[in-house]
């Protein structure tokens, strides 16, 4: 049998195969490139091929795995959310007074993230939010990182110094505030007619763990 030798172009470079990556490994290489996408240009700006391009990939290999523009932007939320999720219950072992301030820092800045901003605001407006099938509503994710909260205390061996409606109540007021903030921040403060910017959130930060110091841990002004 007469052996095949590689294809040549027409500018008489030889033509070499692609090596077939796992589903799993191009997904999360598409996923990788679909959030430096949307962090650089939001889901406004950017589209299937401008994920294609950065993944090196066809547009149609990112349209077998998500299926459309939508689909995609939705898992790149999904994948962001549920990293700062394990970033969040790895940092529980010091759950002390100061390790709320720990924990809040830790979210918040992940919150920083211009594409957090970005989709959430996405989110928002497409109505996704409201859908019976949004990540949150099927993954209750919410639900995880209380529970896990709890198990710290019970493997511990010491009294949780909250209830679960207190450590809920938290949850809802850090959600509400951290959502609102990463899209509103810059003209909230320049309503109030201060320059955004590190300083500001850092400030924003510190207060709202005071807040939710008094919450979880009965807390009082002296």
């Amino acid at each position: 049998m007469a052996k095949k030798f590689p294809k040549e172009k027409k500018d008489g470079a030889k033509e070499v195969k692609r090596a077939r990556r796992r589903p799993e490994e191009a997904r999360a290489i598409i996923l990788a490139a679909a959030q430096e996408v949307l962090s650089e240009k939001g889901p406004d700006a950017a589209g299937l091929k401008d994920v294609a391009r950065r993944a090196g990939v066809s547009h149609a290999l990112v349209s077998h795995y998500f299926g459309t523009f939508d689909q995609l932007v939705e898992a790149a939320l999904e994948e962001h959310v549920a990293g700062v999720r394990r970033g969040f219950i790895e940092r529980l072992t010091e759950l002390t007074t100061a390790g709320i301030d720990d924990l809040l820092d830790y979210y918040f800045e992940a919150l920083g993230n211009p594409m957090y901003g970005r989709l959430a605001a996405w989110a928002f407006l497409s109505g996704r939010l409201e859908a019976a099938d949004f990540f949150p509503r099927r993954k209750k994710g919410m639900k995880v990182i209380a529970d896990a909260i709890e198990a710290r205390y019970t493997a511990e061996g010491t009294p949780q110094p909250f209830s679960r409606d207190d450590l809920e109540l938290m949850m809802v007021l850090v959600s509400s505030a951290g959502f609102g903030y990463s899209i509103g921040r810059d003209v909230f403060w320049e309503s109030l007619d201060h320059r955004p910017g590190a300083d500001r959130d850092r400030w924003f930060r510190e207060h709202l763990s005071q807040l939710i110091r008094r919450v979880m841990l009965k807390e009082t002004d002296p």
